[in-house]
């Protein structure tokens, strides 16, 4: 009876210590769990931080691009003044450009004469060069006929000499 209750006490104990560890995988699960948020918080800190000196570059940026905007404004009225005067000149540029583009006109004129000959002649080379092809495939097509004329020859020929060697091999043997 002893030794059943001492063999039931040490199942207990065995169990408890199975609990036991069961409940230190949790607890160190539940640790890792902590650690990785603090993590993840540490994180975020140094992102809002990050965000609030972007954040504070921005505006400074803001600030700047409204000066500068200030000042082109100011030069815009000045820029208005000049352009009238631009405007001006430019037209009398315009009247010498005119007359430019008319001289390059005649000049296109010129190089499409020309272009039309070269195309002409560019035509004419093509119609050479087919020709040429053509005449390229039938002696292509000439030598192939020569050429399995000569291999069938060969042939008859190695199969003649095998036939003597053959013979003269027989001739031997008897």
């Amino acid at each position: 009876m002893l030794t059943d209750s001492l063999q039931k006490l040490q199942g207990d104990i065995q169990l408890a210590e199975g609990n036991e560890a069961q409940h230190l995988e949790i607890i160190r699960e539940a640790e890792n769990l902590v650690q990785g948020r603090k993590t993840e918080l540490e994180t975020l800190k140094d992102q809002i931080s990050a965000q609030q000196q972007e954040l504070l570059f921005l505006e400074q940026q803001i600030n700047q691009r409204t000066e500068e905007l200030r000042g082109l404004e100011d030069c815009l009225s000045q820029k208005k003044g000049h352009l009238q005067e631009a405007l001006r000149d430019g037209e009398t540029e315009a009247h010498e450009k005119l007359c430019q583009i008319r001289e390059i006109k005649v000049l296109l004129g010129e190089l499409s004469v020309e272009k039309k000959d070269l195309d002409a002649q560019m035509n004419e080379k093509k119609a050479q060069l087919l020709v040429l092809k053509k005449d390229i495939r039938k002696e292509e097509e000439n030598l192939q006929g020569i050429l399995g004329q000569v291999t069938k020859h060969k042939m008859g020929m190695c199969l003649d000499f095998l036939g003597f060697v053959l013979i003269g091999f027989i001739l031997i043997l008897i």
